[in-house]
């Protein structure tokens, strides 16, 4: 809340207090005449009271209007109070997002993941070797597994007689599925000469 919403709702209260204060000091002066008019029977306190109940009734719609303008000035600062309050949620949650230490502990930030890697020990990163080849070979096999369990309940359903609409789907998905378990029988070759260089040369340079 800034400093023009505290004062105009400062200023509106001491407006609705103050005629609060005038209307209860009206209203004493207006009941005391009334007992002396009764006592008296003097007019001219009658006359004065008549006035002062116009000016009662009038200091009374001033202070609805001025209650009214107090409850504005109140949802004003409320509503200011929630914009304000969303952009700092807004503007902490983007730098949170832009801070440079949630960046770098970010698995998905390869730069931090290389520079890991190779300032890490020999053992370190034989183990990751390791483990990405091995993790390579474990998709081409479970791929190549798929594939083979697939084809087996084409056969073993018919589904190429029973639907001969898709037949040319599954003619090409077999085709297709040739091609993918070879590339993958290759890829898994390829991997396993790889370690198997890799290891020749960690054992050839332990042991020279």
């Amino acid at each position: 809340m800034n400093k023009l919403h505290v004062t105009r709702i400062k200023n509106t209260y001491a407006k609705v207090d103050n005629h609060e204060k005038e209307q209860s000091e009206l209203m004493k002066t207006i009941t005391e005449r009334d007992v002396k008019w009764k006592n008296t029977g003097d007019q001219t306190l009658q006359d004065k009271n008549i006035l002062d109940k116009i000016k009662y009734q009038a200091i009374e719609r001033q202070k609805h209007r001025d209650k009214a303008e107090l409850l504005q000035d109140i949802d004003s600062a409320t509503r200011f109070n929630e914009e304000i309050s969303k952009e700092t949620d807004e503007k902490k949650f983007l730098e949170m997002i832009n801070d440079d230490d949630i960046k770098k502990s970010s698995i998905f930030n390869l730069e931090e993941l290389w520079t890991r890697f190779d300032t890490s020990d020999g053992i370190t990163k034989v183990v990751c070797i390791t483990m990405f080849s091995s993790y390579f070979i474990l998709s081409c096999v479970f791929g190549i597994t798929v594939n083979l369990y697939g084809n087996y309940l084409l056969e073993r359903f018919k589904l190429e007689e029973k639907y001969p609409k898709i037949a040319i789907f599954i003619e090409y998905r077999q085709k297709a599925s040739k091609y993918y378990i070879i590339s993958n029988l290759i890829f898994i070759v390829i991997v396993c000469l790889m370690n198997l260089v890799f290891g020749l040369s960690v054992l050839s340079i332990l042991y020279t």
